[in-house]
């Protein structure tokens, strides 16, 4: 059932894989998607991209093991073809934990790579203390 993500604040899971900056060849620290729908969007901002890289994104059930998502992949070019872009795919993921790769670096290669899935259990604002919030799951 597909589902639209009507407050970002409050309805989201939005956290960074690699916050904004230079970044080399190898992977960020895990972030646990428990709360997330497995409907992932994957969003790349590059800013100057002066080499060539691979960025991905891989997923665990145990922070130990890591396997790459399918379709999750971005390639940035060098030369300035790739800069100041943003990329956005949307990927199934099946495991509780999530992490961004970047491999083939050959040059200064400045990313973000951030990942938004809808919330299965949406805190309610308007609710009085001890909120419990609302739950989205497909059980509920």
């Amino acid at each position: 059932m597909a589902s639209t993500i009507i407050d970002l604040q409050y309805g989201a899971v939005v956290q960074p894989l690699y916050s904004p900056g230079s970044q080399t060849n190898g992977s960020g620290s895990g972030v646990d998607l428990n709360n997330g729908d497995l409907s992932t969007n994957l969003i790349l901002s590059a800013g100057t991209v002066t080499g060539d890289a691979t960025v991905k994104a891989q997923e665990s059930d145990d922070q130990t093991t890591w396997n790459d998502i399918t379709g999750a992949s971005f390639s940035l070019t060098g030369g300035g073809v790739s800069s100041n872009s943003v990329q956005v795919k949307r990927v199934l993921r099946s495991k509780r934990y999530i992490r961004g790769n970047v491999s083939g670096v050959t040059a200064a290669v400045n990313l973000a790579l951030t990942v938004v899935e809808q919330a299965k259990f949406v805190y309610d604002p308007s609710a009085s203390q001890g909120n419990t919030g609302v739950d989205r799951s497909p059980s509920s």
